[in-house]
C-alpha cells in the first residue's frame, strides 16, 4: 500500500521551512570558513604559534 505524497499543510511547510533553514547554515558556515581562510594568510608567525587554550586566557585577562 503506498502512501500520498504530501502536497501541502504543516508538515509540508515545516520541511521546507527546515530545508531552507539548513540551506541557510551551510551557506553561512561556508562564508564563515572563507573568512578565516582569507584572513588566517595574513597571520603572523606569533599567532600562528598560539593554542585555543593561550587564547582563552589572554581573553580572560584582558576582562
Amino acid at each position: 500500500m503506498s502512501h500520498p505524497q504530501p502536497t501541502g499543510g504543516p508538515s509540508h511547510d515545516i520541511l521546507q521551512d527546515l530545508q531552507a533553514a539548513r540551506r541557510k547554515r551551510r551557506e553561512a558556515v561556508a562564508e564563515i570558513e572563507a573568512h578565516f581562510t582569507g584572513t588566517d594568510a595574513h597571520l603572523t608567525p606569533a599567532a600562528r604559534e598560539l593554542t585555543d587554550e593561550d587564547v582563552l586566557r589572554l581573553v580572560k585577562e584582558s576582562r
